[in-house]
């Protein structure tokens, strides 16, 4: 498994890191979202059971992880854990990648509304330095 979080964050290492997400994450479920303190997710997937993947956006390092499976976390409470759970849980991966030699990370899934109709969505991570977001 890569240790994503001790590479220099650079354009390239970012693809090296999309690519290796794409091969173990491509067509899971993501069967929970936890939100850990006020800058660090992890997402739980179906079919990839060896690890889960940590998103930092801590203020000076922001980075995106696999990480090996630990014991379950408790999950902080509040409308930002409520609407990615809200949007995010339940969606199938269909792509992870780099956006414009950036900083920036996209995770691209499906997931169906209230309605039974395949939506796309993507979870966009910009992982820029004093600039960290989340947008979905």
């Amino acid at each position: 498994m890569l240790e994503y979080s001790h590479m220099k964050l650079t354009a390239n290492a970012l693809n090296i890191v999309c690519n290796d997400l794409n091969e173990k994450l491509i067509y899971n479920h993501i069967s929970n979202i936890s939100m850990i303190n006020s800058h660090d997710f992890l997402l739980t997937f179906s079919m990839y059971r060896k690890g889960k993947l940590l998103i930092s956006l801590n203020h000076q390092k922001p980075f995106l992880s696999l990480i090996e499976n630990v014991t379950p976390t408790p999950t902080i409470a509040g409308s930002l854990n409520d609407n990615l759970r809200k949007l995010v849980k339940d969606g199938n991966v269909t792509n992870i990648k780099a956006i414009n030699n950036d900083r920036i990370v996209s995770i691209e899934f499906t997931k169906v509304n209230d309605y039974y109709e395949k939506v796309k969505r993507e979870l966009i991570i910009e992982l820029i330095p004093h600039r960290q977001n989340l947008i979905v």
